[in-house]
């Protein structure tokens, strides 16, 4: 039944009015008991205009200066975690000055930060964030989860299918906030997102979640990007529903993340 659903949305998902109506329908039948209720008003939005003008024009935000605080408490939660490769039952401690792969995956993930973290909760219920959230969807958000992981190079190929643009049907609509945990330059996998393609889509692009990076370089719609590199502590909002990736690392890279939902 599950797998009908996430298929049913998908489908639904992929043209603007069908998409529009379900949001409709959402919002007045949704149970507002999952509505995120309990806030903190610690200050870490300082102009939420115009972060939720860029949200909606482009599908990104500028950078949102986190505390410094509360990004030492989530390095320190990190440097101690236990962290599970992607594929496989594996679980690595992962030296955060020194980061080795353990394995042989390229991903290594951390789901428990969200419970054991009070940086990170003081982040996810701050009252500017989910007021961002709430105006983006035109509904209270709810929370679908929070993880941190390590990112590491592939052996074999430059460039790897698995960090290659694509766009995320997560819900009808959805936000999610990035936050690097270490600095990333270049060579350390920045993220890098389609300006724009979260509005519309061709029939093309409504078939193919995915693109591959020849296709974006021919092609003049997809002339505007944006790569993010920064220092730890760099942190953004993005609707994924825009195609996005990580470019293929060089370097370790350990990224933090909480997705929104209406």
């Amino acid at each position: 039944m599950k797998k009908i659903t996430t298929h049913l949305m998908r489908i639904l998902c992929l043209t603007r009015p069908t998409r529009s109506l379900s949001i409709i329908i959402i919002n007045l039948f949704k149970n507002k008991k999952n509505d995120i209720q309990f806030q903190n008003d610690l200050k870490i939005i300082h102009d939420k205009e115009s972060i939720l003008k860029e949200i909606n024009d482009i599908g990104f935000s500028s950078n949102i200066d986190i505390p410094k605080e509360l990004l030492n408490e989530i390095i320190s939660y990190a440097k101690n975690a236990i962290f599970k490769e992607q594929i496989g039952d594996n679980s690595f401690s992962i030296d955060y000055l020194n980061p080795i792969n353990p394995s042989n995956s390229l991903w290594y993930g951390n789901h428990e930060i969200m419970n054991d973290c009070n940086a990170l909760q003081k982040i996810i219920f701050n009252k500017d964030i989910l007021n961002i959230c709430e105006e983006y969807f035109g509904s209270k958000p709810r929370l679908i989860g929070s993880h941190c992981w390590w990112s590491f190079p592939p052996d074999d190929i430059e460039i790897h299918h698995q960090y290659g643009f694509h766009y995320d049907i997560d819900s009808f609509k959805f936000l999610k906030i990035f936050i690097y945990l270490n600095n990333v330059d270049i060579e350390t996998g920045p993220h890098e997102i389609l300006i724009g393609t979260h509005k519309k889509k061709s029939f093309k692009e409504k078939l193919n979640r995915r693109l591959s990076d020849a296709a974006v370089k021919d092609s003049d719609k997809y002339d505007n990007s944006v790569c993010k590199t920064g220092p730890k502590g760099t942190m953004f909002f993005e609707d994924t529903f825009s195609y996005h990736k990580g470019n293929t690392p060089k370097k370790p890279r350990l990224m933090l993340q909480i997705e929104y939902t209406i």
